[in-house]
């Protein structure tokens, strides 16, 4: 990272943010999506993933909350994507988001933190972790249990009762005759 000057008298250092493969007359800005955080640098260094560069700088700028940048050299705040339905990211600058757990949905995009992953209600289950809804339990079936990570809990009506709805927290019993 050095630069001479123009009667070649003297060589200088590139300073923070920019750079030279040596030998020239000028020192660059660092490319979008790149940064220089020493002086002298022959190269400038790609943004980590979970953050980007939108003008020769010392160093890259985090992504904010609920969103991520998986690639390393973002060069624009639009490559910090939101976290999905079922996600949420509460910390800057990651590479990617985190996924609510099993009995847990969050419906919302860019969601912020894990509060917003909510329990299922009654007669809904969710056995997988990251996911946007709670599955509710078939006709026949029903589930007093909030927030359940297993279908097993979505148990089968037993004699003499019944539901033909979905998403039942009770089963009904069966009228006489």
């Amino acid at each position: 990272g050095w630069r001479h000057t123009a009667n070649r008298s003297v060589c200088l250092p590139c300073k923070v943010g920019k750079r030279s493969a040596g030998g020239a007359a000028e020192c660059s800005k660092c490319d979008l999506g790149r940064f220089g955080d020493k002086s002298q640098q022959a190269t400038c260094t790609a943004c980590p993933a979970g953050q980007y560069s939108t003008s020769a700088i010392e160093a890259c700028i985090k992504c904010g909350a609920g969103k991520y940048a998986a690639a390393t050299g973002s060069d624009s705040v639009d490559d910090c994507a939101d976290c999905r339905a079922g996600t949420y990211q509460n910390e800057l600058g990651q590479s990617a988001c985190k996924e609510c757990a099993a009995g847990k949905h969050a419906s919302g995009t860019a969601s912020k933190n894990e509060s917003a992953c909510e329990s299922g209600a009654s007669g809904q289950c969710q056995a997988s972790a990251g996911q946007g809804l709670c599955e509710s339990c078939e006709a026949g079936t029903a589930s007093a249990v909030e927030g359940s990570s297993s279908a097993d809990d979505c148990a089968p009506c037993g004699a003499g009762t019944y539901t033909g709805k979905q998403a039942a927290t009770a089963c009904d019993v069966c009228a006489a005759g």
